[in-house]
């Protein structure tokens, strides 16, 4: 219970986590539109994340991210020439592009997300020194598993109908103003549970995702309580357990990634009905078609972009709590 986010109020948790995730954001968005460029520049429609929140696009001019002819017709080879080709086309805006709609509908997730996360932790720490004081029994690495998982649930649960919404408006080039009439189309042709279609999926990979990052997290951070204050112990902690959990739900990314292109495509082709495997079946096909190496197809990409978002968000968030913890110290 010595951990500043405990000390402190909602509201500077909530300014925590908007900083880390503004931060994760603007940093690792130029990475993702690279590596986004390269491999799926032949694409009408493709998956996006800059470490915040996967998103779905689609490839048309004028519209986020800016993806233009010049840059899409160009075999690039490497890292170095796409960010030429990107840097020549588009500017040096072009690496922050899709920054706008992501932080739009990330930051509030995030937020969401990790509040929801260090007020579960606080209370079931409280019930776990409550149970050692009765019982003898040390049930205290259990309670990020306890709270990460209900936390990833909701956010992502509360996310999903926005992001259906955002495909459905991007892929007919619809305005703000239209959002009502958006989602009685959704709502009449799918019903209500199709603001949630891909939800499944989503959280078969961010539940678990969560339960092993921040268990693997607060455990390295007990077995070092003298470097936890520490910015570079944080950042460090951080990309080792998103390292851990990126590759052990490497196989759900695959999955979801697959449902959420289907979903997009047979959004933007008006498709009445929205049809997909179950996720078995798909793990089933993959590993048939291609063993092992199909399951975990993209790990090396998943981990480019994964490992320094977690690291970034994490110690920008921690490091938030102890300025307010401070700060409120100041001021008494």
């Amino acid at each position: 219970m010595n951990d500043p986010a405990f000390k402190i109020g909602p509201l500077y948790q909530m300014a925590s986590a908007f900083t880390g995730a503004v931060v994760t954001a603007v940093i690792i968005t130029p990475m993702d539109v690279i590596k986004t460029r390269m491999q799926m520049q032949h694409r009408k429609c493709y998956i996006y994340c800059n470490g915040l929140m996967d998103h779905f696009y689609v490839v048309q001019k004028s519209k986020t991210p800016k993806i233009k002819e010049s840059t899409m017709s160009v075999n690039l080879k490497g890292i170095t020439e796409t960010f030429l080709n990107i840097r020549k086309s588009e500017g040096v805006k072009g690496f922050w592009s899709g920054l706008g709609p992501t932080l739009l509908l990330a930051l509030p997730t995030t937020i969401v997300y990790f509040l929801t996360y260090e007020e579960l932790k606080k209370e079931l720490l409280k019930l776990t020194h409550h149970i050692h004081d009765r019982y003898m029994i040390d049930a205290s690495f259990f309670v990020p598993l306890a709270s990460s998982m209900p936390a990833r649930c909701l956010a992502a649960t509360a996310s999903t109908p926005f992001e259906m919404v955002r495909i459905k408006m991007q892929s007919g080039q619809m305005s703000y103003r239209q959002l009502g009439e958006t989602l009685k189309e959704i709502i009449d042709t799918r019903g209500i549970v199709g603001l949630w279609h891909g939800l499944p999926p989503l959280i078969m990979r961010d539940v678990p995702f969560s339960a092993i990052y921040w268990t693997t997290y607060e455990t390295i951070k007990s077995q070092f309580p003298e470097y936890r204050s520490k910015f570079l112990f944080s950042f460090i902690s951080g990309g080792i357990s998103g390292m851990l959990a990126a590759t052990l739900t490497t196989p759900f990314d695959v999955v979801t990634t697959h449902v959420q292109l289907e979903i997009g495509e047979k959004v933007v082709q008006k498709a009445k009905t929205i049809e997909s495997l179950s996720i078995a079946r798909r793990l089933n096909e993959l590993y048939r078609n291609r063993g092992m190496k199909g399951i975990f197809s993209g790990l090396s990409i998943r981990l480019y972009k994964v490992v320094p978002a977690c690291a970034i968000m994490i110690s920008v968030f921690e490091c938030g709590n102890r300025y307010f913890y401070n700060y409120d110290r100041r001021k008494k």
